[in-house]
């Protein structure tokens, strides 16, 4: 999915990461499913401390990002577009249809409406990209650029995630 394809005015370009402490997830779940789930369910939780709550809009392009140390983490998924950002409220309903998230008790500051939603069959581990990467720019303690839940990225980065995606595939 590129911004060409979508005919859509792309704003900006970001990093969407779950962490193991920051997952949301139920305590069953990997940081790999709390991702899968969240990109499927179509709904993204930016808590009170991400970075880029203020920026982040609609039309944006999201590749989300596995981390920690389990089986298929420190990975890219999939990505989507944000189709509507939600700010929270007090009389926000607790959870949404699936009961997965507490709006108004967790610290959410604001929810992502998500469109266009792509989960890749195999997931892209940042491993290879780390040297191509220009987002990265502490290659030796790459993972501190990560930290934060969201990471403002350039379209050139975006497109490098995206393609190593469908190279895994042909490949």
């Amino acid at each position: 999915m590129c911004a060409d394809c979508l005919g859509v005015v792309v704003r900006n370009y970001y990093v969407l990461v779950v962490s193991e402490r920051g997952s949301g997830a139920e305590d069953s779940l990997s940081v790999l499913d709390a991702a899968k789930e969240r990109l499927s369910q179509g709904t993204w939780p930016l808590f009170v401390r991400t970075r880029h709550l203020q920026t982040i809009a609609v039309d944006d392009l999201c590749a989300v990002y596995a981390a920690g140390a389990g089986k298929n983490s420190r990975s890219f998924i999939g990505i989507a577009r944000v189709a509507q950002v939600e700010t929270a409220r007090r009389n926000w309903v607790e959870g949404n249809q699936a009961g997965y998230y507490k709006y108004s008790s967790s610290g959410i500051a604001k929810m992502l409406h998500l469109s266009d939603q792509t989960i890749w069959p195999s997931p892209v581990p940042i491993q290879g990209l780390i040297d191509r990467l220009d987002f990265i720019k502490n290659k030796e303690k790459w993972g501190q650029c990560l930290q934060g839940g969201c990471k403002l990225i350039s379209r050139s980065d975006f497109e490098l995630i995206c393609a190593s995606s469908t190279q895994r595939l042909a490949g």
